[in-house]
């Protein structure tokens, strides 16, 4: 229980995660960008306050940011000017996370779980935990909120609780031995002691599905129809179980993909059936590769050897249908199947150089279609530009 718990501290909250406040926050002047969605137009701004520690999430008309303790700043896709506020900077305390889904903005720190109506920024219900507890980052899918509750300590019982989105009614309560749920239409995934993962019914909490445990589970990377199981957490001896895939509906084991000499540590899946994975080396994380994989065949399609590896920086978006990651303080985008070594009309797009993607600011991604937003984690910043 004590590996998932540090698995969470240390890769999960950092992953999903952006402490931004609204106050002392300015932004340029705004304009389209070429095959923008919708809403969304070139920007940079600066931020004040905590410094970053996660991504904020898209949709169509705002950047919506988790903010200290148990708030959430919503930003303009067009501007990104602060539009609302709710909860953020009110007391003490670290957010844990925030997630977004429908009409509802959810965020969680400390003992609160609070939702907003995203239109206006309307605060729709607050849950509390009695002292001694924590929530875990929230989850939303289909009409529902997901959070686990958790003492301070690693052998206190922990409790995936159920909540409905419009109104933050308890629908079902289950013990688990995870603190990060991970939401999928109707079911929710928890990854349990051992590395199972496994499936519940988001209307009932009854299980549905369950991964083999002669396969471990311990965490997914995921796409519409697929869904494979990777190990992210720094194993002993420096030895990782391999990756695989598994049936999305009854988490069975499909096939293997690859046995991995490195941690992987990032990864997304194409339209068509390209698994773009980032892996580091376990004693020292500043160095690493990407390599591409086919879901289909598990035959290995290209890596990196050189500048292209990214310096580092282990963040990996799908922009529209290429694979975008940080390298050199530019944006590198990629056709998943033909890779950073194809040319003509596949070869690899290159943004300018931007300030919040310098390696020493610990850039993040974030994507909207084939918008892209980059977050300065050091000396917070973000900016919005159109993917290269």
């Amino acid at each position: 229980m004590g590996a998932v718990r540090a698995r969470w501290m240390v890769s999960r909250v950092a992953g999903v995660l952006l402490l931004v406040l609204a106050a002392g926050c300015g932004g340029a002047s705004a304009k389209a960008g070429p095959g923008a969605p919708a809403g969304w137009r070139t920007w940079a701004v600066r931020a004040t306050g905590p410094e970053p520690a996660g991504r904020c999430l898209p949709t169509e008309r705002l950047l919506v940011c988790p903010a200290a303790p148990a708030g959430v700043v919503a930003r303009s896709a067009s501007t990104g000017e602060v539009v609302w506020s709710v909860g953020a900077g009110k007391g003490r305390g670290r957010n844990t996370g925030a997630a977004v889904d429908g009409d509802r903005a959810v965020s969680a720190g400390g003992r609160t779980l609070r939702a907003a109506d995203l239109a206006d920024g309307r605060a729709a219900w607050t849950r509390t935990l009695p002292a001694g507890r924590a929530f875990g980052p929230p989850a939303v899918s289909d009409g529902r909120v997901y959070a686990v509750a958790h003492g301070p300590a690693y052998t206190d019982p922990q409790t995936l609780l159920a909540y409905r989105a419009s109104d933050g009614k308890l629908l079902w309560q289950r013990d688990t031995t995870t603190i990060t749920p991970f939401a999928r239409g109707g079911r929710v995934i928890t990854f349990e002691v051992g590395g199972r993962a496994v499936a519940r019914d988001g209307r009932t909490g009854e299980v549905v599905a369950a991964s083999d445990p002669a396969h471990p589970c311990p965490s997914l990377i995921s796409a519409p129809g697929r869904l494979v199981c990777t190990e992210e957490r720094t194993a002993a001896g420096d030895t990782f179980p391999p990756l695989v895939r598994v049936d999305p509906a009854t988490l069975r084991f499909t096939r293997t993909l690859w046995r991995p000499d490195d941690k992987p540590s990032g990864g997304v899946i194409s339209p068509d059936g390209v698994l773009v994975l980032r892996t580091v080396n376990a004693e020292d994380p500043s160095t690493g590769r990407w390599i591409a994989l086919d879901l289909t065949t598990g035959k290995t399609l290209w890596r990196t050897e050189g500048p292209e590896d990214g310096d580092g920086n282990d963040t990996v978006v799908l922009a529209g249908t290429r694979a975008v990651w940080i390298a050199g303080g530019r944006l590198v985008s990629v056709d998943p199947r033909k890779g950073p070594y194809a040319t003509g009309a596949d070869a690899p797009r290159r943004s300018p150089a931007y300030p919040e993607a310098a390696g020493r600011r610990s850039p993040l991604l974030v994507a909207y279609g084939t918008h892209l937003v980059v977050q300065a984690r050091t000396g917070p910043g973000l900016r919005s530009v159109t993917a290269p």
